[in-house]
Order: C-alpha cells, then sequence, then structure tokens
C-alpha cells in the first residue's frame, strides 16, 4: 500500500506533491493543470483548475497498481469539499482511524472539516477511477 501527504499549501505545491508522488508529467496553462501519470503506481491523469484563491476543481481519472491512501492536510480556508465519483469507489475518512465512508459509481458527497484533522481518501488497486 502507498500512502501519500499533501500539503495543501498553493495549488502549485499540491500539483507538484503530486508529480513527485507519482513521478507524472505536469503542464500547466492558464490556471489549468494536467498531471499525466505512467508510472510503476499508477496510469492516468490528474486534471486540475483554480478559480479563485478559495475555489478550486481536481478530478482523478487512474488506475492505481496498487492500494493508495491520500491524507490531505486540512486547510481552515476550505472546510468544504464537494465529491462526485463517476467510476469506481473512493472511501474517505477524517483522520487515518476515523469513520470510513464510501462513494459509489455516480454518487456526491459533501464534506466538511471544522478541525484539523486530514482528510485521507483510500484507492482500490487494480480499479479505474473517475472521480472529482
Amino acid at each position: 500500500m502507498k500512502k501519500l501527504y499533501i500539503n495543501t499549501g498553493s495549488f502549485d505545491a499540491v500539483f507538484n506533491n503530486l508529480k513527485d508522488s507519482f513521478d507524472g508529467d505536469l503542464t500547466v496553462a492558464a490556471n489549468e493543470y494536467k498531471l499525466a501519470i505512467k508510472s510503476k503506481w499508477a496510469t492516468g491523469n490528474i486534471t486540475g483548475v483554480r478559480f479563485e484563491k478559495e475555489m478550486s476543481y481536481l478530478n482523478f481519472n487512474l488506475t492505481f497498481k496498487q492500494e493508495v491512501n491520500l491524507s490531505i492536510e486540512s486547510n481552515p480556508f476550505a472546510p468544504v469539499f464537494f465529491a462526485y465519483c463517476e467510476k469506481g469507489n473512493v472511501l474517505h475518512s477524517f483522520g487515518a482511524n476515523g469513520a470510513t465512508h464510501c462513494l459509489k459509481k455516480q454518487q456526491s458527497g459533501i464534506m466538511s472539516n471544522s478541525s484539523a484533522i486530514n482528510s485521507v481518501l483510500f484507492f482500490q488497486s487494480h480499479q479505474q477511477i473517475d472521480f472529482s
């Protein structure tokens, strides 16, 4: 199982951290980010758009080659996440040992975090996911 930690500093920092973690190729143009990944960890793309300082959009369209835990540092300026799972399943918890909730194919959810506990996403291996 691969465990990743993402610091929620700037949008650039998030994508550079993902680039380093997955050994991908990053292109940036007009606040649009595209990370192409073809490595021993995963294949696919992570795309994102930064609309304003307080609002951003990320899409994970990947097939992981092993289970991955992605821990995202809590950001007090962005306490609400809107999530949609187009394909596959994504598990979410607040903290590594928190209660786990599953977003299944074509389900959406709203996650609100009023504490300093990280959001953790769990991705299964060998299953394509399309998650925003």
